[in-house]
């Protein structure tokens, strides 16, 4: 009788795991096992995702997001895909979406009821417009929504009827708030876009980006990733982890040796 080698037997089940993968695909639209796990508004429109999966089927690709986010919010959210981040260990992926906001022509408002300087009614359809400007200063008129994106992500996640997910913004590493200290380069969401810029302040409620010569105010929620701390949230890391191995060994001398490594 022939034994089958590891690699064979680990050949055969990615195969298998490809073919089901692309059944679910198929059948569903995105990868069936993808849920929505957890949610953090940043603003109206923006917020941070965190997207579950089973991780025995294997990783999660950008198109497998992509789709998932198009068709469970059928159009009503877009996926900011360079804010994505994925955590295999917990079976995982974060990632900022913001709301879609259907636009016109800024000329419209001429046949629209004026409710304000920048705000006007479309009699016909019964939506609101308002008056914004590109970054160029070309004006254009976007609808305003009756409901928040908050709110957009709480009716799918109640159509869906998932049970509670063990997967949370909390309890999965790093892909919450990161802990932000002045002078990290970092990656954040403002007025619908992802911008990269570095920290000039640290607030409670929020933080102070210097980006591409303009200064933003965003919340901490709006902070997608760190690209690289400052040397003060290096050495938070290295007392936090020192803290940690210290209480879970016993040793003060060996956690040293470990957080040493960090350095």
């Amino acid at each position: 009788m022939t034994r089958n080698s590891p690699n064979a037997t680990a050949q055969a089940r990615e195969r298998m795991l490809t073919r089901l993968a692309a059944k679910m695909d198929k059948v569903v639209g995105h990868r069936g096992d993808l849920y929505i796990a957890d949610f953090q508004r940043i603003d109206a429109d923006g917020g941070k995702l965190l997207l579950g999966y089973e991780r025995t089927v294997g990783p999660i690709g950008a198109n497998d997001v992509v789709a998932f986010v198009s068709r469970c919010f059928e159009g009503q959210l877009q996926p900011l895909m360079e804010s994505a981040k994925q955590y295999k260990a917990e079976g995982a992926v974060a990632l900022v979406v913001k709301r879609t906001v259907p636009t016109r022509k800024v000329e419209d408002k001429k046949q629209m009821l004026a409710i304000s300087n920048t705000h006007f009614l479309d009699q016909q359809l019964g939506d609101t417009w308002e008056v914004k400007a590109q970054e160029d200063g070309t004006k254009y008129m976007a609808r305003v929504s009756r409901d928040d994106i908050g709110a957009i992500v709480k009716e799918r996640r109640r159509r869906m009827s998932v049970q509670a997910s063990t997967v949370t913004f909390g309890n999965t590493l790093s892909a919450g708030v990161p802990n932000l200290s002045r002078g990290d380069e970092v990656r954040f969401y403002e007025g619908g876009r992802m911008l990269d810029g570095k920290v000039t302040r640290v607030g409670s409620a929020d933080v102070s980006i210097s980006a591409g010569g303009a200064s933003y105010t965003v919340a901490h929620e709006a902070v997608a990733e760190i690209l690289q701390a400052s040397p003060q949230t290096q050495e938070n890391v290295r007392s936090y982890l020192q803290d940690y191995f210290a209480d879970a060994y016993g040793f003060e001398q060996y956690a040293n040796q470990l957080t040493d490594r960090l350095a």
